[in-house]
């Protein structure tokens, strides 16, 4: 499902297409079959329950079970990896498709305000990143901006402004924010030195791109909460709940300095 929700109270999730028919008993744990493919995608009013429109993924969606859902302006896209699509939020009808993806695959996509895809190129093994700002009614691809060689892994932790967050190891730890400017050329890094920020980036989820819940971005600056932590002063010690700490896009290094023990906000606990 995305974690959007348009003004009018609807949002998008991916279902199997096949389910039980009515009257009809389940088949028993022990004989069930393997979980059903994600190949379609609904729309529904999260105030009545009602379902609005469903419809059937291009090509099945390739059988995919990791459909990424996502909406912006109107708009719902999703991606399965071997292809892409997206719909009219209110009609369900396709406004554009990717069914033929060539050296690079739709990783993802991250709406909200704006829109941004995630496309892995190359080997797989070693893959090159590449970021685009895309034009949610036509697919049109407005810019490109490659990450550089040797990242791991990527999420977009904004669309608009442009928000990424990157690993540059292997085990997934994120190292960096970057934030683009409307040409997509960085703008700005952030560093997240020894896992001091909740940006949560690296959680659980079955979002592919859209991961980073910590990360709340505005037009000129990114709020983030630290860990608690022991602080020591005058010999004394004392146990910091938390901050959130705001950084500005515009700067290589964002963050700003609220003077000692001075945080913005006491005991904030990340929901997730």
């Amino acid at each position: 499902m995305t974690r959007h929700v348009s003004v009018d109270g609807r949002t998008a999730v991916a279902v199997p297409g096949k389910r039980p028919e009515k009257g009809k008993p389940e088949k028993s744990k022990q004989r069930a079959e393997p979980e059903a493919p994600c190949d379609h995608l609904a729309v529904v009013d999260i105030d009545t329950g009602k379902k609005l429109w469903e419809k059937p993924l291009p090509n099945g969606g390739s059988g995919s079970t990791g459909v990424n859902v996502t909406m912006t302006r109107g708009t719902v896209v999703a991606t399965w990896g071997q292809g892409s699509a997206a719909y009219d939020m209110t009609t369900g009808k396709r406004l554009w498709a990717d069914l033929n993806p060539s050296t690079c695959t739709d990783t993802g996509f991250a709406g909200g305000r704006g829109l941004l895809a995630l496309r892995s190129c190359g080997d797989s093994a070693d893959p090159e990143f590449r970021v685009q700002k895309v034009a949610p009614r036509t697919g049109r691809t407005v810019w490109t901006h490659k990450v550089a060689r040797g990242i791991d892994s990527v999420y977009l932790a904004s669309s608009q402004p442009p928000v990424i967050a990157v690993a540059t190891g292997n085990d997934g730890t994120i190292d960096y924010l970057h934030s683009l400017d409307d040409r997509g050329r960085n703008r700005a890094t952030i560093p997240l030195p020894d896992r001091r920020y909740l940006h949560n980036c690296d959680e659980s989820f079955s979002a592919e791109v859209e991961r980073c819940s910590g990360v709340v971005v505005g037009e000129r600056q990114l709020y983030m909460a630290t860990k608690p932590r022991d602080t020591y002063e005058a010999g004394l010690s004392r146990r910091v709940p938390n901050e959130v700490v705001a950084f500005d896009l515009a700067r290589q290094t964002g963050e700003q300095d609220e003077g000692p023990q001075a945080p913005l906000m006491h005991g904030y606990e990340s929901s997730r």
